[in-house]
């Protein structure tokens, strides 16, 4: 599974990252590493919700950029 983790700094100095191609997956953080790693666990418990199966992180392919 491939998908692609969207970033955007707020006016209030937060960072929110998106999984655009999983509905509703966004996520809050202080930092954009802090924001990514709520927004990937968050993804795993949703597509695990979904498809009643187990997922690992090994399991997705994610793309994003750090920094």
């Amino acid at each position: 599974m491939k998908f692609s983790i969207e970033y955007d700094l707020e006016d209030d100095g937060r960072w929110i990252a998106e999984i655009p191609s999983i509905p509703g997956v966004l996520a809050y953080g202080n930092t954009k590493e802090d924001a990514a790693t709520k927004v990937i666990t968050l993804a795993i418990d949703v597509l695990s919700a979904n498809d009643n199966v187990e997922i690992y992180p090994t399991m997705l392919e994610l793309e994003y950029e750090t920094a």
